[in-house]
């Protein structure tokens, strides 16, 4: 799965301190990229979430089974 117009810093608690800072935009794309930070943390957690859900406690959700609707922001890759 990948997350749409996100960096590698996305994945960090960057997406929630950096846009608090104040910076340019150029180095705040350059570590979380373009997307909304809002949607970038949303997305994030509902994924993790279903993921330990699924492998820890043995709950079979939907979400780790292809594109959701409610999250357009990740994307399947084969």
């Amino acid at each position: 799965m990948r997350l749409r117009g996100s960096e590698h810093a996305s994945f960090t608690d960057a997406e929630a301190l950096l846009p608090q800072l104040g910076l340019a935009p150029a180095p705040q794309t350059q570590n979380i990229g373009t997307i909304d930070p809002a949607t970038a943390i949303r997305t994030n957690e509902a994924y993790v979430s279903a993921y330990f859900d699924h492998w820890l406690r043995g709950r079979s959700g939907r979400l780790l089974d292809g594109p959701a609707d409610r999250y357009p922001a990740m994307q399947v890759v084969d």
